[in-house]
């Protein structure tokens, strides 16, 4: 009974200790300076968290990579991509000089926490894109290969919810890369969701998963449209794709999928014409879905103004709570000579005062800040598809082929409706 209860009050002490440590780091976030100075303690971290023995602190460590592949400078260290590997390892399995694994685990033991990895991935393939094309493991994997991995593993666990995880990480290949640097990629995702796309439950209230199959294949058109034409032409795929994705549009709900979208079929509008006689086909739905979704997205902006208008400052400080509780909670854990702590809370443990005392000493270490000063932009950066307008984008698309609007099915008042939508 008493070993029971101390490894409770291990367990506990070890759930408040990673709280305390998650707080401290979003200071840390901040500041890529601190990050530099405690990288070696957080690093040392996440080495016992991405283990099977750190299965119930792996989330909280995928936070935390995630926020330290955000702030790092670009392009990422190479030690930062160790963990890219332990998240394939964690997922699909395999053995890495180390880390190895045996039994059950040997084909992976965290593949249920893939939208957790979502974050470290978008991180990995947006601020690390060429090293992500070119690099290898330490087995002689590519890196591309192991993201392939993660994606079909988890399209073959017959979860809908672990499917749309897959469909939004294949999506950060086409998002991140630039037309060509990717074609080899392709097919092989084009097979993956096009069977994901065949079977998934298409009933009303179940459309997750077809929500980010079909998010996915926005952002191959967004990457090349020509290319994934010439693939889905070969596979007999093409209007089966494209039909899903007009048909389908309303379920891109948020302003970043419709915006995607968007610009993805002004992508697939530029190239109509030189376009096979079947895709041309499709033009003037091509045209009519995006007129409804630049609708839609300039309803979005005017509801955004709005709110922002009549926002007040209320937000809280969560911080405060670490103020003045920290040390004497870090206090707690270092007087408890009984407790019986595994290396992952022993580690914990250690953590956090070394947080601190970076973070004490921030003022003193403003003048390293300027080296990132060039960098600002990027980090600020959450998406690829950052620096386009979908409005512009596509006034310019429709200036090139004045054709596309002449051709549609759009009255003349909603083709000027759009053209001065577009100015605005």
């Amino acid at each position: 009974m008493k070993a029971e209860e101390t490894d409770d009050d291990t367990s506990m002490a070890a759930m408040g200790t990673i709280q305390t440590i998650l707080s401290l780091m979003e200071s840390v976030f901040k500041n890529p300076a601190a990050l530099a100075q405690c990288e070696q303690s957080v690093c040392g971290l996440l080495d016992a968290l991405f283990t099977p023995d750190g299965i119930d602190y792996f989330e909280d460590g995928l936070e935390i990579l995630t926020g330290v592949t955000f702030t790092a400078p670009q392009p990422l260290p190479d030690s930062l991509w160790k963990y890219y590997c332990l998240i394939h390892q964690a997922c699909c399995g395999g053995n890495l000089p180390g880390h190895e694994l045996a039994g059950p685990l040997s084909e992976g033991w965290a593949a249920d926490y893939l939208d957790n990895m979502l974050g470290p991935l978008d991180n990995y393939l947006s601020r690390g894109t060429q090293t992500w094309l070119s690099g290898t493991g330490p087995t002689g994997m590519r890196y591309t290969e192991m993201l392939y991995a993660i994606v079909k593993k988890g399209m073959q666990m017959q979860d809908d919810f672990a499917a749309a995880q897959s469909a939004k990480i294949a999506a950060l290949v086409f998002e991140n890369c630039k037309a060509g640097q990717a074609d080899e990629w392709l097919e092989p995702y084009v097979g993956l969701l096009a069977a994901a796309l065949k079977s998934c439950d298409k009933s009303k209230g179940k459309q997750d998963e077809l929500r980010w199959i079909l998010y996915a294949f926005v952002m191959m058109l967004w990457y090349s449209p020509t290319a994934l034409v010439s693939v889905l032409d070969k596979n007999s795929l093409t209007l089966d794709v494209l039909s899903a994705i007009i048909q389908g549009a309303s379920l891109l709900r948020s302003h970043d999928e419709k915006k995607a979208l968007i610009l993805a079929l002004g992508n697939l509008l530029r190239p109509m014409p030189q376009m096979p006689a079947h895709v041309q086909g499709t033009c003037k739905k091509v045209v009519q879905t995006a007129y409804e979704q630049c609708k839609e997205v300039q309803s979005m902006r005017l509801k955004a103004k709005e709110r922002a208008a009549h926002q007040g400052d209320d937000d809280d400080d969560d911080s405060d709570w670490v103020e003045e509780d920290d040390e004497g909670f870090i206090q707690d854990l270092g007087d408890d000579e009984d407790a019986s702590a595994s290396r992952q809370v022993k580690l914990m443990q250690e953590v956090p005062a070394q947080l601190m005392a970076v973070l004490s000493g921030e003022g003193e270490d403003d003048e390293d800040d300027s080296d990132y000063d060039d960098d600002e932009d990027d980090e600020n950066k959450t998406s690829a598809l950052d620096p386009y307008d979908e409005f512009i984008y596509l006034g310019e698309t429709l200036a090139q082929c004045p054709a596309l609007l002449q051709q549609s099915d759009l009255s003349a008042q909603d083709q000027q409706n759009w053209k001065n939508l577009i100015q605005e």
